[in-house]
């Protein structure tokens, strides 16, 4: 079967989506994940590497580090607060609202980059040179792209025609104009993450066939 690589935050790696099986609690998270069910709908296996408080720069760097052994790219864009951080002996480290969880020793540098680096012009043009990046390199090696927001979506820039979005509104938004309760950390349960896959079938299919026609 082809294969997918699902990128993004927590919300496309299903945090906190419960599971009776603790043993296998994150593989069933990330497996029945809103993006990985987009995956499913149109006949490709998820590899879902997206990453908990993870930013949009990391998923680029995913993207160029292991796109190219995929068939698909699911992308969930994720709020433009985040970065990443590398720290030797540790690796890439997850920085969200100037926090790195875990590493204190981040904290000076936290504070100075959201002083500096967030807000809605820096925050909004990282999060739009990621997605250009993405799209145009996933296009030079033709392989096709599902762009959707897991949050803070950028609705007032004239996306490029050939970077195909789907229309729907962002996860969070929809599940909460549709009832769903989010948990105390802001994530939805399987139902919200099943409820907004499917209303967004028609489009993927839609969208895919374009998307399958612009990687021929």
């Amino acid at each position: 079967m082809k294969r997918a690589l699902i990128l993004g935050c927590s919300h496309a790696a299903g945090s906190e989506i419960e599971c009776d099986d603790h043993f296998q609690l994150d593989q069933f998270q990330r497996y029945n994940s809103f993006a990985s069910i987009i995956a499913r709908s149109v006949g490709y296996h998820p590899c879902n590497m997206a990453i908990p408080a993870g930013s949009n720069e990391a998923m680029f760097r995913l993207f160029y580090e292991h796109g190219k052994d995929f068939d698909l790219i699911v992308a969930a864009w994720t709020g433009s607060e985040r970065t990443e951080i590398y720290a030797d002996g540790s690796g890439w480290l997850p920085m969200s609202h100037g926090v790195v969880i875990g590493y204190p020793e981040y904290d000076n540098y936290g504070k100075h980059w959201v002083s500096y680096e967030t807000g809605a012009t820096p925050g909004h043009l990282r999060k739009i040179r990621c997605v250009l990046g993405l799209n145009s390199m996933a296009q030079h090696w033709r392989i096709p792209v599902i762009n959707t927001n897991a949050f803070q979506a950028i609705t007032d820039f004239d996306w490029p025609k050939n970077i195909l979005w789907l229309p729907q509104q962002d996860f969070c938004i929809w599940c909460l104009s549709q009832g769903f309760e989010s948990t105390a950390m802001g994530h939805f349960l399987l139902d919200a993450h099943q409820s907004y896959a499917a209303s967004q079938l028609p489009d993927v299919k839609k969208y895919f066939a374009d998307i399958s026609k612009t990687a021929e």
